[in-house]
């Protein structure tokens, strides 16, 4: 899920196609693509003295009637952005005993939508929680191999008021290929989990600037580090730069770093 960050949409393809019998990772070819979508992917609760819920909206994109199965899971995410997956409970920072998720199975008619509610029990006092609720169709390939389609909602369960700290580290510029690349790590040192995005300016050592790259919103969990790989426009003159990333991560202040490089 390169290092270069990705954005996440909110309503989009499936993301993830297992091969049913083997469960193994498989690429969907174009006649399995996904032929519904759910709105948000990213759901968000508060702690609080009540429970809190929310409505995520299924549609069937397709012309055909659709059976789909909802369940949980934990996950994981590495510092390179990939997502790993356990079951659900064995994740230390597992929704586990606050979330539910109603109902279990939705039938969808061609071109309309159903809700599906996700519950959040209260917990003042407990760190932040994520899990994934899975939305899982099963679909047939040309080749008539049955593969299980499934688009994953992220649920947080956020843990008392709001832990917005963030900062960049390691910021350095790889020169030594033919196209130069920034790799920074940003760290979340909060418990809430954040999104930053931003941009990269590209300045002369004078000041002057040169080029300016966005940096789309990726996601980074509590007390997670996220490394991420930019190729710098090419081509550069000779000469000394410097690149200075900068990212808003929703905190009362900006992170951001500056690292010095020359081009021959």
């Amino acid at each position: 899920m390169s290092d270069a960050p990705r954005t996440e949409s909110t309503r989009g393809p499936a993301l993830l196609c297992l091969l049913a019998a083997a469960g193994v990772g498989l690429v969907c070819p174009p006649a399995v693509s996904a032929q519904y979508s759910v709105n948000p992917v990213i759901v968000q609760l508060a702690a609080g003295d009540t429970a809190e819920t929310r409505t995520v909206e299924v549609r069937n994109e397709g012309t055909r009637p659709l059976q789909l199965r909802l369940y949980a899971a934990d996950f994981e995410q590495a510092a390179e952005g990939r997502h790993t997956y356990r079951p659900w409970g064995e994740h230390e920072r597992s929704c586990r005993d606050r979330l539910t998720v109603t109902p279990d199975v939705v039938s969808v008619p061609p071109g309309q939508s159903r809700p599906v509610t996700i519950r959040m029990e209260p917990a003042t006092s407990d760190p932040t929680c994520w899990s994934m609720v899975f939305v899982e169709s099963p679909s047939r390939t040309q080749e008539g191999v049955f593969v299980n389609l499934r688009i994953g909602v992220k649920v947080y369960g956020l843990a008392g008021s709001p832990s917005l700290d963030g900062e960049l580290a390691a910021a350095r510029v790889q020169t030594e290929e033919d196209a130069p690349a920034l790799s920074f790590a940003f760290q979340n040192n909060g418990d809430w989990p954040l999104r930053p995005e931003g941009e990269v300016e590209i300045r002369r050592f004078d000041g002057e600037l040169v080029h300016t790259l966005p940096l789309e919103a990726f996601s980074v969990l509590p007390h997670h580090t996220r490394r991420l790989t930019i190729e710098l426009p090419s081509p550069l003159e000779a000469g000394r730069y410097l690149a200075v990333p900068i990212l808003d991560y929703g905190g009362k202040y900006l992170a951001g770093s500056q690292v010095a490089f020359r081009l021959p």
